[in-house]
């Protein structure tokens, strides 16, 4: 953690100063925030029938190695830059139904060789199970439905596995969002978010070399391993703009298993992954805001290390 003091020395500092530039506001008065939510947390709450929101977002990562079974760091010689745009749109069908769709691109480069690819899409149908206003606390039930639009096999062997955007399963996710909002500084409240999910993915078959590995006469059936995501966010208020938030997260996906008619020797194992995305974010008024921070993988197991920046916009109308 040592190499990311400087940003949250930064960080700190920039807050302060924004803070100290506001006007004062009374302890009897509360402030109403202009809140755009963390980088990757989902809502909980469902958006209002009528009502649009669409953002857009921008990553840049660059992968600098692999984390073992071991869970140590094993540095590539050469990292990959990777940017992966990606856009959202997102509308209320009913008072308990809503509706989004993510569409995303990527772009890699590593060894002078580049790739640019259309990535997964995801359809997700949202529900409130709990709604209390007075307390506050809510529940929100989402369905994620990933649709494998991206990349899976049939790589380039001679790019190294940058053509790869997908795992090639359309994959069933199930969320549960939690959320309330602490008040007891009423001109500092803290909204927070908990987002519990369990994913499936449906088997797959591959041609060739794919995400799973094996080569240019692979030919086999994946079954992909289910995983089971938890991610914690607060929003801590400095004023009625400015937002520090945070995503913690852990990912586990358990091993899966294959059938190969080549006696191919393909990756299914299990992985594990805590990544950490601190952020700012700006609420330029009740409908848009934007929010910059970045994105860091901290512990993993058979996963990529990686380091990132995220830009991200929206309005809603």
């Amino acid at each position: 953690m040592r190499k990311y003091f400087p940003f949250f020395l930064l960080l700190y500092f920039s807050l302060e100063a924004v803070s100290t530039n506001q006007p004062k506001v009374s302890h009897h008065q509360k402030v109403v925030p202009n809140y755009t939510g963390s980088l990757f947390s989902s809502d909980f709450s469902n958006t209002a029938p009528g009502v649009w929101i669409t953002q857009g977002y921008f990553l840049y990562s660059y992968d600098y190695g692999n984390y073992t079974s071991k869970f140590k760091i094993s540095k590539s010689k050469e990292g990959t830059h990777v940017i992966n745009p990606q856009f959202l749109v997102e509308t209320g069908i009913t008072s308990f139904l809503d509706i989004e769709v993510i569409g995303q691109g990527f772009y890699r480069e590593k060894n002078d060789k580049n790739s640019l690819q259309w990535g997964d899409t995801t359809l997700i149908l949202g529900t409130p199970l709990y709604v209390n206003h007075h307390k506050p606390f809510y529940v929100r039930l989402t369905l994620n439905e990933i649709f494998p639009t991206g990349k899976v096999d049939q790589l380039d062997p001679t790019v190294d596995g940058i053509d790869q955007t997908s795992a090639g399963s359309f994959q069933t996710q199930v969320f549960l969002n939690f959320g309330s909002v602490i008040n007891y500084f009423s001109y500092h409240p803290i909204r927070w978010r908990m987002n519990l999910a369990y994913g499936y993915a449906a088997p797959v078959k591959i041609k060739g070399t794919s995400a799973y590995g094996g080569g240019p006469n692979t030919r086999a059936k994946v079954y992909p391993g289910s995983t089971l995501l938890g991610l914690f966010s607060p929003e801590i208020v400095f004023t009625k703009n400015w937002i520090f938030t945070f995503d913690l997260s852990y990912q586990h996906t358990f091993q899966g298993s294959y059938k190969s008619s080549t006696n191919s020797n393909l990756n299914v194992k299990a992985t594990d992954l805590v990544t950490f995305s601190p952020a700012i974010e700006y609420g330029i008024s009740p409908k848009g805001g934007i929010i910059l921070g970045g994105w860091f993988s901290l512990l993993g197991k058979r996963t990529t290390a990686f380091t990132s920046v995220v830009l991200s916009g929206y309005y809603a109308f």
